[in-house]
């Protein structure tokens, strides 16, 4: 078991006695435990101490225990090391010290309706550094040691038209496909959908698929059924709702049978793009879906060749089943749970 020590977080005494109470306890009642570990040698589950409630969760399984606001810690193999996660969004804050260095810029397509750019490749609004705080961030992601680039699409104060996207999905997978960094797979996360559904998004969310690579999205905040949204309804994608620390539905979550799986998604702590060390705190399928997205990474680390297809099946034998309250009808009941390379 190796451990990976967060800086720049202050845990309070109170809230670091009580876990370590329940970390004891949670311990107790699972195979998963330190000793198993020990005694089977395994050095390839990190374990990251009194994690933010949300990755918390990805790691509690059917646990009864408090997870918020800090949980009894998140465990992950490999940390997604090798593969590369486009973050389609506003742009994101490299220089915050959760990436570590491992963000960069990619293509700045956000224009004005003039065709001006006027915005550089920074995250003047937070979405973007959110989302990818959320996926790769060393405090608050779940692929700790992948690489990410930021596909800038939006500005503030400036919208992209639907036909954008479906430019972008291209030019992304031309990017994947002509990289030469050594990296050994690609995903991208995109945290925006259409209210409306879209047949160029979706066609392009199918033509992505069909070059085998992994695009993951949130079900959407509408409170309605996702596959009347585009890119769920497309049905290339992988679809995230949210839930809370309950593990109860966010009240404005889309659902339905677009919807794949759920993952926490409310009162999600992140990156704040306004300096290089703060944190900030907001609610969504947004920050459920690169929860997930990083998942993705560690499974495609030790499976570079999967697709959309084996990436879901991985995902849905390793969630937890028949968990999240008062699901509606034709819905699933699934919870992400990270990735350990094994099976729950």
């Amino acid at each position: 078991m190796k451990y990976v020590n967060i800086e720049g977080e202050e845990v309070y005494d109170k809230i670091k006695k009580r876990n370590e109470e329940f970390y004891e306890k949670s311990f107790k009642n699972t195979n998963q435990t330190f000793e198993n570990y020990k005694r089977r040698g395994d050095t390839d589950i990190y374990h990251q101490r009194y994690a933010p409630w949300a990755l918390s969760r990805l790691s509690s399984g059917d646990i009864d225990e408090p997870v918020y606001p800090y949980g009894s810690g998140y465990e992950f193999k490999n940390g997604g090391e090798g593969v590369v996660i486009y973050v389609m969004d506003s742009g994101v804050n490299i220089n915050h010290a959760d990436f570590g260095g491992r963000a960069s810029f990619g293509p700045n397509v956000a224009y004005n309706e003039k065709g001006i750019i006027t915005e550089n490749g920074y995250d003047y609004g937070g979405h973007g550094t959110a989302v990818a705080s959320l996926a790769v961030g060393s405090a608050f992601g779940t692929a700790k040691k992948a690489k990410l680039v930021s596909y800038k699409i939006s500005a503030v104060g400036i919208n992209f038209p639907i036909i954008r996207v479906a430019q972008a999905l291209e030019d992304i997978a031309n990017l994947i496909e002509t990289a030469d960094d050594g990296r050994i797979a690609s995903l991208l996360v995109f945290s925006s959908i259409s209210n409306v559904p879209s047949q160029s998004w979706d066609d392009a969310a199918k033509e992505f698929k069909d070059m085998g690579y992994v695009y993951v999205a949130p079900a959407g905040n509408n409170k309605a059924d996702s596959c009347t949204k585009s890119p769920m309804s497309s049905g290339a994608v992988l679809s995230v709702g949210s839930t809370d620390y309950t593990d109860s539905l966010q009240s404005t979550t889309n659902f339905g049978k677009c919807v794949d799986l759920y993952a926490p998604g409310v009162n999600v702590q992140f990156a704040s793009h306004l300096n290089d060390f703060g944190s900030r705190t907001n609610t969504g399928t947004s920050f459920s879906a690169p929860l997930v997205a990083g998942i993705c990474a560690n499974i495609l680390a030790d499976n570079p060749k999967y697709n959309l297809d084996q990436i879901k099946e991985k995902l849905l034998s390793i969630s937890v089943k028949n968990r999240i309250n008062k699901i509606p009808e034709n819905t699933v009941n699934i919870l992400a749970q990270a990735y350990t390379g094994s099976i729950i």
